[in-house]
């Protein structure tokens, strides 16, 4: 499938995607909600390598692909588009083919950054939420284990976030010493 702008006018549709590899598919989009850039997950450069692109909803310049280089056989799984509308955070195997972890990538294409924290070989992170006021996202992982499913708060710029004022102090008199 295809991604193109069309008009009620019945002028000729644009296409906002580029041409993809044989066999290559737009999966997924989510439109801004000021309708001036569309993201999409296509397989638009290597057939079955699902990739991040964003493009002006008005056709007016070439797509551009967000994240890092994908080996084949890895995907990017979903993405949502914060709410301010300056970031893409995805779910991907971006960094090692199976091991399913959490990045954000500026529309603009200035880069991307993993959110997650180091995981086992074995782990994922398994899906995400992000705040409305787009400076975090909630996600959950199975970190150590598979059957041990944790939840986990990372700012969405990839940034460290403020430190909290929490204070580990006397704990002997709850372990009975």
């Amino acid at each position: 499938s295809e991604l193109f702008r069309g008009s009620v006018a019945g002028r000729t549709p644009r296409r906002l995607c580029s041409p993809h590899a044989a066999g290559g598919n737009v999966l997924e989009l989510a439109l801004g909600a000021d309708q001036t850039r569309v993201v999409y997950r296509a397989d638009s450069r290597a057939n079955d390598v699902f990739e991040l692109f964003v493009a002006p909803a008005d056709g007016s310049s070439a797509p551009l692909r967000l994240g890092p280089d994908l080996a084949v056989g890895a995907d990017v799984r979903s993405f949502e588009l914060t709410p301010d509308l300056t970031r893409v955070v995805f779910r991907a195997d971006a960094l090692v083919r199976g091991r399913v972890e959490l990045f954000s990538a500026a529309l603009d294409g200035s880069g991307f950054v993993r959110l997650n924290q180091d995981l086992a070989s074995h782990a994922d992170v398994l899906d995400f939420a992000l705040t409305s006021d787009s400076a975090a996202v909630v996600y959950r992982a199975n970190v150590d284990s598979v059957a041990n499913q944790e939840l986990f708060l990372a700012p969405t710029d990839g940034s460290l976030g403020a430190r909290n004022d929490v204070k580990c102090a006397s704990i002997e008199h709850k372990l009975g010493i």
